[in-house]
C-alpha cells in the first residue's frame, strides 16, 4: 500500500528515494499521508523536498563520473570520425562501417550514460575533448599537419571547455515527462528556438553563395552540424527518464508509459543523425582537424545556451558564476576565430600554389591579364614553338631549348618565387631556371 501511495504520479527516482527514507518520514498510521501533504505542488503532482535535496546532493558527488564517461564517448566519436575521413580519402568503404559503429553506437551509449550523472551544460562543454583527441591523433592516423593556428585554436577551445565545465551548473532536478514538456514550452525556451532557426537560415543562405570545396563552406556546414548536435536538451531529458524508468519500472508514474518519453527519444535520434550526416559531408572535403574542431566548438556553444535557456540550469546561480560562464564561452569563440582565420589563410595559399607558375605576357596593347584564357592559350602556343611539340600548360623551357617569338616574355608567379627562391636564378642565356 505504501508503495502505491508514494508512486502516485511522483517521478520514479523520487519514489525510490521516498521508499528508502520512508521510515524517517512516515512515523505512524496517523501520518501515513505526510509525504504527499508536505510536498510542493509542481504541475498537479508533488515532489518531496527531502527527496529532491537528496537527489541534488547525489548529483554534486557524481558529476565527475559523467565527465569521465563523456571522455570515453568523445574518444570513440573521434576515432569514428577519423575513420570516416580515412574512408573518404582512400576509397576503402569498409572503414565507413567501422566509423559509423564507433560514432553512431559506442559514442551515444556512453554519452547517454554521462547525461544521467551530470547537467547538460557540463556534458556539452566536455565535447571539447574531441578537439584534444583529434589534435593528438590526426597527425599520426591521417597524416594531417598540425599548424600553429590549429595548435593555438585548439588550446583556446580546450581551455574554454574546462572553464565552462567548472563554472557550469552541477545541480540536477528530477522531472516527469509532462514537466519536461512544460519546461521546453516556456517563453524563454521558445525565444531560443527562434534564434536557433534564424542562425540555421543564415548558414543556409550563405551556403548558396559559396562554391563546393571552399573553406568557408566547410566552416558553415560544420558549424550548422555542431549547433544542431549541441541541442542535447532532449537527450538529457530522455536519459534521465530512461534511468528513472529502469530503476522503478513498476511505478505508476513510470516514464515508459508516457508518449512524451518516446517523443523526446525520437527528437534525440533525429538531431544526432542529421548532425552526423552533415559532419560526414564536411569530412569528405576538409581535414578532420579543421572540421571536427569547428563542429565541437559550436556543439559546446549550442549545448551551453540550450542548457541554460531551455533546461533553465542558470536558475538560482549567482551573478559571478554566470559571468564566469559567459567569459568561458568567449574563450571558446576566440579559439574558433583563430582556427577559422588560420584555415582561411591556408586555403588561399594553397589555391595560389595550384595556379601555373609560368604565365606568358604579351607586349601588345590589351594583353590578357595573368591567369585568363587568352594568356593560357598564348603560353601554349609559345611552348609549341620552343620545343616543336605540344607540352602541358605551365611548364618551363629548359636552358637553350628554344626561343620565344612574337615578343612574349616569361613571368614567374609570386607563389613560385616564394616557394622556390632558386627559380629566380638566371642562366647565361637569360632564362630563369
Amino acid at each position: 500500500a505504501r508503495r502505491g501511495l508514494l508512486c502516485g504520479g511522483v517521478p520514479p527516482g523520487v519514489c525510490a528515494s521516498l521508499r528508502q527514507s520512508a521510515p524517517l518520514v512516515v512515523s505512524g498510521a496517523e501520518n501515513s499521508f505526510r509525504p504527499r501533504i508536505e510536498c510542493a505542488a509542481v504541475g498537479g503532482l508533488r515532489h518531496c523536498a527531502a527527496a529532491s535535496s537528496a537527489s541534488s546532493r547525489l548529483s554534486m558527488q557524481r558529476w565527475p563520473i559523467g565527465l569521465l564517461l563523456d571522455a570515453v564517448a568523445t574518444l570513440a566519436g573521434t576515432g569514428g570520425k577519423q575513420l570516416l575521413r580515412h574512408a573518404a580519402l582512400t576509397g576503402k568503404h569498409r572503414y565507413y562501417a567501422l566509423g559509423l559503429i564507433l560514432t553512431a553506437v559506442i559514442d551515444p551509449i556512453f554519452d547517454v550514460a554521462a547525461y544521467t550523472y551530470a547537467a547538460q551544460s557540463i556534458i556539452a562543454a566536455a565535447a571539447g575533448l574531441v578537439v584534444v583527441w583529434n589534435v593528438l591523433l590526426a597527425p599520426y592516423t591521417l597524416g594531417e599537419a598540425l599548424t600553429r593556428e590549429r595548435k593555438l585554436g585548439s588550446a583556446l577551445i580546450f581551455a574554454g571547455t574546462l572553464l565552462v565545465g567548472v563554472s557550469g551548473s552541477h545541480a540536477e532536478v528530477e522531472r516527469t515527462p509532462a514537466q519536461y514538456l512544460s519546461l521546453f514550452a516556456r517563453p524563454e525556451a521558445c525565444a531560443y528556438y527562434a534564434s536557433f532557426a534564424a542562425w540555421i537560415a543564415v548558414c543556409a543562405a550563405r551556403l548558396c553563395r559559396v562554391g563546393a570545396g571552399k573553406v568557408e563552406r566547410g566552416f558553415l556546414v560544420a558549424a550548422a552540424a555542431g549547433s544542431l548536435g549541441g541541442n542535447t536538451f532532449t537527450t538529457k531529458a530522455a536519459s534521465e527518464l530512461l534511468a528513472s524508468g529502469a530503476a522503478d519500472p513498476e511505478c505508476d508514474g513510470c516514464p515508459f508509459r508516457s508518449p512524451a518519453f518516446y517523443l523526446l527519444a525520437g527528437c534525440t535520434a533525429a538531431t544526432a543523425s542529421t548532425a552526423l550526416l552533415l559532419l560526414g559531408l564536411v569530412l569528405r572535403e576538409h581535414d578532420a582537424l579543421f572540421a571536427i574542431t569547428v563542429y565541437s566548438g559550436f556543439y559546446i556553444l549550442s549545448g551551453a545556451l540550450s542548457g541554460n535557456f531551455v533546461m533553465d540550469e542558470k536558475r538560482g546561480r549567482p551573478a559571478a558564476s554566470l559571468a564566469a560562464y559567459c567569459a568561458s564561452v568567449g574563450v571558446v569563440l576566440l579559439g574558433l576565430a583563430v582556427l577559422g582565420l588560420g584555415e582561411r589563410g591556408e586555403g588561399a595559399g594553397a589555391a595560389a600554389a595550384r595556379r601555373p607558375s609560368y604565365e606568358p605576357l604579351s607586349d601588345e596593347a590589351g594583353a590578357a591579364e595573368p591567369g585568363d584564357a587568352g594568356a593560357v592559350r598564348g603560353g601554349r602556343a609559345a611552348q609549341r614553338e620552343w620545343s616543336g611539340a605540344r607540352q602541358t600548360a605551365g611548364s618551363l623551357p629548359r636552358s637553350g631549348e628554344g626561343h620565344i617569338s612574337r615578343g612574349r616574355t616569361p613571368k614567374l608567379h609570386p607563389a613560385t618565387v616564394a616557394a622556390r627562391p632558386e627559380a629566380t636564378i638566371a642562366h647565361a642565356d637569360g632564362w630563369p631556371s
